[in-house]
């Protein structure tokens, strides 16, 4: 496991009651209460705005990784500079992205969000389990 980080919000003392009378009457603690509704903000925040950050090593696939490695040997062959996108392809490269986002697409073409979405279900998770 990890020590866990904390985040914390200034309210007024009214609206710190008011918190805790919500919280109370959905049965939940206030912590978890704002635990939760942290990660439903972040979700509506970013729906409808791109962002796209620098990926983590964790962050990469097995078989990305294995890609990346094939692509370094491929860039590293005589006469790749003088290769079209086409050409490069057909020998085995793919490019891989080394940002993740929020509005990015699959193999099959559908929109993902790889970044808020699972950060926000991991923010929940903690209120909820």
């Amino acid at each position: 496991m990890y020590a866990f980080k904390s985040i914390s919000v200034k309210v007024s003392p009214a609206d710190h009651e008011r918190l805790q009378a919500i919280a109370a009457e959905e049965g939940r603690r206030l912590d978890d209460l704002c635990q939760i509704l942290f990660s439903h903000g972040l979700s509506s925040f970013f729906c409808e705005s791109q962002i796209y950050i620098k990926r983590r090593p964790e962050d990469y696939t097995e078989k990305e990784l294995e890609q990346i490695e094939k692509n370094k040997e491929l860039e590293a062959t005589e006469g790749w500079s003088d290769l079209g996108f086409k050409e490069r392809e057909e020998r085995g490269y793919l490019f891989i992205y080394d940002h993740i986002g929020n509005h990015s697409r699959d193999d099959s073409g559908e929109y993902v969000d790889r970044l808020i979405e699972p950060l926000a279900e991991r923010i929940k998770s903690f209120a909820l389990d």
